[in-house]
């Protein structure tokens, strides 16, 4: 299977299905492999906040700009606009590109979340969001770009 052409620039979403009165959850995040991709997903109670993904190489905690170390070739932070976490998250993973899932901070009503992982080939892995109703999905192609 070829790798999909989903770009590696930086991606911005919408709230969706958030009550304006109402702070969302971050309930969970979970990795899942896939053939060519992995799909980490993260789970909300309230509806999907604002996001924005975007590769950050390294991390940096929000506010001191401390180094955050997350294993992996590559990393990618997702900016949760407006959510809090509720629940435990984050931890190494086994699959063939995440390794770990880092908390990177919560400062100035952005959640931030690091995901380390391994690309097949020289380059960025192309990634993708994808929203459904109280989650949002993050896929990340195993090989490298082509774009």
């Amino acid at each position: 299977m070829s790798v999909p052409s989903w770009g590696t620039a930086r991606k911005d979403g919408e709230a969706e299905g958030a009550d304006p009165a109402a702070t969302p959850k971050l309930t969970a995040v979970r990795v899942t492999g896939r053939d060519v991709y992995d799909r980490v997903t993260f789970e909300f109670d309230g509806g999907v906040p604002a996001h924005i993904v975007a590769y950050l190489e390294p991390l940096h905690q929000p506010g001191s700009g401390t180094p955050v170390p997350v294993e992996g070739e590559h990393s990618i932070e997702v900016v949760l606009v407006g959510a809090l976490p509720d629940g435990e998250y984050g931890g190494k993973e086994q699959t063939a590109g995440v390794r770990e899932i880092t908390k990177v901070g919560l400062f100035e009503g952005e959640l931030r979340v690091g995901i380390g992982f391994d690309t097949e080939g020289d380059g960025r892995a192309g990634f993708r969001l994808v929203t459904e109703v109280n989650r949002l999905h993050v896929d990340i192609t195993h090989g490298a770009s082509p774009v």
